[in-house]
């Protein structure tokens, strides 16, 4: 029965991760001839544009997210209650909504350009050609990733690392680059890393740039040269690209890991008059330029130039988004509560814990590498089989997005005592007696959060949807590309705006969620009794 339920468990494992096994297997057919013309072409611009597109966004980011992060948990100044939780609002746009908005206002066709032409006869510019333009709707989008885990760090410092620095005369600034950053270096890494990774896995602002990087070569060499294996071996150049990235990463936490968290934190520092209010200005206006104005400005599009495609239209593709969303989401928490409850169940839990490694290592692969590397994968076993199809898109959300529903899943799995389980079966309750009274139960917020953590993801996903999609079945995200792709950033507003929409109440839900489930967890932690309301009889030798 054991053997039997590992089996099941690898095979599940195994399935999932098929896109990531096939992407390296596709070297063993390679095509001489069309890698020396890619050799030629494409490659060399590829990898430098996407060394370089990394190097920019990783210091947009690291620039923004911790110069807000410093600014939030070390000074008090108007505002800055909500302004500290306002800065995660980027979130909820997808980078390529932040890229037509810019292009639509700033770009030569904009009204900037347009009346600076008409006032000084200035020459329009193009800003699809500047990288820093580039690097900028990406730092903007995605230094959340960094300013997080930073003013986490920054909040939870000890004071006297700060006192003792400020004792040997170091000033503010020198203390920060002494002492507050390398400490927090390890937070600061591993934000950084996410943004990179999914700068990396973009497909929709690169291609709406007319950027070469890996993403757009892959879709040209499964479009243009009409080569799965080419395709899938530029995957393979970006997965490892990948890895050397999270390698370097971890190298790096284990090299500066530092314990510096403290109960008693540097206390904040009130600014008042014109300093405090220059403070809240510095954060209002990265706000503004990541979410109030994009935001604003689609709601004028979407007011003055309704969508050609009419209501009716918009009202199919907010359905279809949302009834993949939720089939994909739930197929991949019942996967995740799989996995969880056979590594735990299992006769070699160590071993079957890989299990879920494996499984989850289809979350480091771009949507369209996952997409070339599940149609090779399933061409292999089904030969024939309809690409086109609903089935194989859940498959790919699936495969892509079981990491996210599995880590809520395990720490909620972690807080589950074993002997439950014995007194259970003393009394006679069998194994799925014991999953509904006792696992399923206590996992509910879990749940609920990684259900909500997929369906905003795959809101958000738009490679892996827009090359497996049946004909005619378009998303929301789908539609904005397309639009954009074709210049017609007005009709793109309200998909835009319905996105946007659909992804901060489902934010707001898992944060609520979350929220919850931590208020449940601390409730049923056993409180201390202070010492002075202890029975005096109690001897100090009786307690450990």
């Amino acid at each position: 029965m054991k053997r039997g339920r590992s089996l099941l468990i690898w095979t599940l494992a195994a399935l999932i991760a098929l896109p990531v096994i096939t992407v390296f297997l596709a070297w063993f057919s390679p095509d001489p001839e069309l890698w020396a013309h890619l050799r030629d072409t494409l490659l060399p611009e590829m990898l430098l544009n996407s060394v370089l597109l990394c190097l920019w966004v990783a210091a947009g980011c690291l620039l923004l997210g911790v110069s807000l992060a410093w600014l939030v948990s070390r000074y008090a100044f108007p505002g800055r209650d909500w302004l500290q939780w306002a800065l995660v609002l980027p979130f909820a746009i997808p980078p390529y909504v932040l890229a037509f908005v810019y292009l639509g206002l700033f770009n030569y066709a904009g009204p900037l350009q347009s009346w600076l032409h008409s006032q000084f006869a200035l020459p329009g510019v193009d800003i699809r050609e500047s990288r820093l333009v580039l690097a900028g709707i990406f730092s903007l989008v995605f230094f959340p990733y960094v300013y997080l885990p930073a003013r986490m760090a920054f909040m939870t410092q000890a004071a006297s690392y700060d006192e003792a620095a400020a004792s040997f005369g170091y000033g503010r600034l020198r203390r920060l680059r002494h002492i507050t950053l390398p400490l927090a270096r390890p937070a600061l890494a591993a934000g950084v890393l996410l943004a990179v990774m999914e700068t990396l896995a973009d497909f929709g602002v690169v291609a709406i740039f007319n950027y070469t990087t890996f993403t757009t070569a892959i879709y040209s060499a499964w479009e243009d040269y009409r080569s799965l294996q080419s395709a899938a071996q530029i995957a393979s150049l970006l997965v490892l690209f990948c890895l050397l990235l999270m390698l370097g990463e971890r190298f790096q936490r284990h090299r500066h890991s530092l314990s510096a968290r403290s109960s008693q934190a540097l206390p904040r520092q009130r600014l008042s008059g014109i300093r405090g209010w220059l403070a809240s200005a510095c954060v209002a206006v990265v706000l503004g330029l990541a979410f109030i104005l994009p935001v604003g400005q689609m709601l004028v599009w979407a007011l003055t130039h309704p969508a050609g495609a009419g209501v009716a239209d918009t009202l199919a593709w907010s359905l279809n988004s949302l009834r993949l969303a939720c089939m994909a989401a739930l197929l991949t928490v019942c996967v995740a509560v799989l996995l969880v409850l056979g590594g735990q169940n299992g006769s070699k839990k160590g071993l079957l814990r890989y299990s879920a490694a494996l499984a989850s290592s289809g979350y480091a692969l771009p949507g369209s590498v996952m997409a070339v590397g599940l149609m090779i994968g399933l061409d292999a076993l089904i030969p024939g089989l309809a690409f086109g199809s609903v089935g194989v898109l859940l498959y790919a959300y699936v495969s892509r997005f079981t990491a996210v529903s599995l880590g809520p899943l395990e720490q909620a799995a972690a807080h589950y005592n074993p002997h439950w389980d014995e007194a259970a079966r003393t009394l006679g309750a069998g194994l799925w007696q014991r999953l509904a009274a006792l696992r399923l139960p206590l996992m509910l917020p879990a749940l609920a959060s990684g259900f909500l953590l997929v369906m905003l993801d795959v809101l958000k996903e738009l490679p892996a949807t827009y090359l497996l999609r049946p004909y005619g079945w378009d998303t929301l995200a789908v539609r904005i590309y397309q639009l954009t792709s074709e210049g017609r950033y007005q009709e793109a507003a309200q998909p835009a705006l319905l996105l946007i929409l659909c992804t901060l109440l489902l934010f707001g839900l898992s944060a609520l969620v979350r929220a919850k489930a931590s208020l449940r967890r601390f409730s049923r932690q056993p409180q201390c009794a202070p010492a002075a309301t202890r029975p005096a009889t109690q001897h100090r030798g009786h307690v450990r």
